[in-house]
């Protein structure tokens, strides 16, 4: 589902990703490439994505960008939010939150398990559950790191790395929680046991 982009400050309209992108620029002057790197395991998004919203956002006069010249490699361009940004991305914050979209294949496909054959419920639980492990190992380390690189900032409101550091929790906590569940129901679909 593609998403619905909403009105703001003199017809100007940005989606869901556009904000995202701001709250990222806000942190420090950034890349591109750098910002589909950051919201890789958040919410993945193509390139091509980033960069329309980019020029969005620099035409309104959101967002600037300096060349910075490299030696040996190609010119990259940071791009830096500007006040109308900061301003843009605080009202998006203070208006009210739209409740998620649920879209997970999984979810989908556990709704109509009752038609696979039983060793292939297992092997879907199975699945989830090897994804799940990658997903908690990837967000320990992140949180592991963010804890060795910014030990101070991490309970600090102000700072971004306390936000980065409170999603990183939440879908540790989404991810166990789901881990629990996927063992309870493997569980149920384990093998009756042998009649006498």
């Amino acid at each position: 589902m593609q998403d619905d982009p909403q009105p703001t400050d003199a017809g100007l309209k940005l989606n869901p990703l556009a904000y995202q992108i701001l709250g990222l620029i806000a942190r420090d002057p950034t890349t591109g490439y750098d910002i589909v790197k950051a919201l890789h395991r958040f919410r993945p998004v193509k390139l091509s994505q980033v960069y329309q919203a980019l020029s969005i956002m620099e035409a309104a006069g959101l967002v600037e960008v300096n060349e910075v010249t490299q030696q040996g490699k190609p010119n990259k361009r940071l791009h830096r939010i500007l006040p109308r940004g900061a301003v843009i991305l605080n009202g998006w914050i203070e208006r009210p939150t739209h409740h998620p979209a649920k879209n997970d294949e999984f979810v989908r496909k556990v709704y109509s398990l009752w038609h696979a054959p039983a060793g292939q419920r297992r092997a879907l639980m199975a699945e989830r559950m090897d994804w799940l492990k990658g997903e908690i190992a990837y967000f320990e380390a992140m949180r592991d790191a963010l804890a060795d690189a910014a030990p101070d900032r991490l309970t600090d409101p102000d700072c971004w790395e306390f936000s980065r550091r409170i999603l990183v929790m939440r879908r540790l906590a989404l991810c166990r929680e789901e881990m629990r569940w996927c063992e309870t129901v493997l569980g149920l679909l384990a093998d009756p046991p042998d009649e006498p």
